[in-house]
């Protein structure tokens, strides 16, 4: 397969449902594939390790829309994400890193466990009680569990999160570079989001409270730099989308992994200490973001590949995931892998921020789903998301047994 081939499954829905034989032909043709004029695709794991930790390539942010987007100022949901760290580079990135790294400690994401554990269980008991029939796991487990957990990390109630949800789930189309009409939609979420968390954070204000947000606020407050309040706002929400749907994705392909491979998910069942090796090894296989993009402000060279000011390099994180040079034998699931480092939330100054919450939230639900449901089984064949650089299920049947 060619790389025009490759890239054309890759942009169809049957690529986008099942990639690897595409990343295996781009392989194929080494680490660095130039594309075009414009472009460097990024395959190999070392070099896409190296790009994303140098700061000379940066994010897209505002480049794109600037060049293909007339008039997105005007938007409320596209101004949001320009204002978020998915979108700004340094030193605003440093800045307001710096803030929101004050709040999220090490010591706050390890005092999350044991709400972690009573949500993971209080969901079995839910999936219980179809035992005998089917549910579906998307919306009954891998979706609750991280907005339930953004709610205790917030301080808010669950019946805020039921409130949250659809108005995100109108918000991500921008981020999907879907616009017309979904933009007008978009645009009245954000102002219900932006609203919503402008009321969060006037109360948290008037009476603090031992959570995040009462955290977040004192760092900006005292910081040096601090972030102003559309910024905060922005960076509130995207902590929600970033948390929430990365988490749910990982929990559905890390299911589907386990229950199409029984020896392995006995072995979790049983000795539940094998956990991270078994969530960095459904992350390396099945990563909920497949690619990211940046592009270079001036010439430079990285990793031995010259890029030219103004190119753009593709960085295919579910393609550096299964580099044979990096993992040998990539298509095979394998938690005892020795020395795995997925780049699944990626690498540098850039990487996610919830990271070790997320691999909490599996390392904590995937032993216990298979503890408390021996029985659990597909009920039929799930259904794939359909996004550009997205991956995980739509629509997950399991029977409990």
């Amino acid at each position: 397969m060619d790389i025009a081939s490759a890239l054309k499954v890759l942009n169809s829905p049957e690529g986008r449902a099942e990639p690897y034989a595409a990343y295996a032909a781009m392989h194929a043709h080494g680490p660095v594939i130039p594309f075009g004029r414009r472009v460097h695709i990024i395959v190999g794991y070392d070099h896409v390790d190296a790009m994303m930790r140098d700061s000379r390539l940066l994010l897209d942010g505002t480049v794109s829309l600037d060049r293909y987007v007339r008039n997105w100022r005007e938007h409320p949901s596209m101004r949001m994400m320009a204002n978020s760290l998915h979108s700004v580079n340094p030193p605003d990135h440093t800045r307001v890193r710096r803030v929101f790294g004050a709040a999220f400690t090490a010591r706050r994401v390890a005092a999350m466990q044991e709400k972690i554990e009573q949500r993971v269980d209080r969901l079995i008991d839910t999936l219980l009680e179809s035992r005998g029939g089917s549910v579906e796991f998307m919306e009954t487990f891998a979706y609750p569990l991280p907005l339930g957990i953004f709610c205790d990390l917030m301080g808010v109630p669950d019946a805020d999160g039921e409130w949250l949800r659809p108005h995100w789930d109108e918000l991500v189309k921008v981020q999907n570079m879907q616009f017309g009409e979904a933009l007008f939609s978009a645009d009245h979420a954000t102002d219900e989001l932006s609203r919503y968390f402008d009321r969060v954070v006037a109360e948290r204000r008037a009476e603090p409270r031992d959570d995040f947000l009462t955290a977040l606020l004192e760092a900006n407050d005292t910081a040096v730099e601090g972030l102003d309040h559309d910024e905060l706002i922005a960076n509130l929400v995207l902590l929600l989308m970033a948390g929430w749907e990365t988490v749910a994705n990982m929990l559905g392909s890390g299911l589907v992994l386990l229950l199409e491979r029984p020896e392995q998910a006995r072995r979790l069942r049983e000795d539940p200490s094998l956990a991270p090796g078994f969530v960095d090894e459904i992350l390396r296989m099945e990563s909920p973001i497949q690619w990211t993009l940046r592009w270079a402000a001036e010439d430079i060279t990285v990793a031995g590949v010259h890029v030219k000011a103004n190119q753009h390099v593709q960085m295919m994180l579910g393609a550096a995931n299964r580099d044979p040079n990096r993992f040998p034998d990539p298509d095979r699931f394998d938690p005892d892998r020795p020395n795995n480092h997925p780049l699944t939330f990626g690498a540098g100054a850039h990487i996610c921020l919830g990271q070790a919450l997320g691999r909490l939230q599996g390392r904590i639900a995937f032993p216990r789903l298979l503890r408390r449901l021996p029985d659990l089984a597909l009920a039929e064949e799930p259904t794939r998301l359909d996004r550009p650089a997205q991956r995980g299920y739509s629509k997950l049947p399991v029977s409990v047994g």
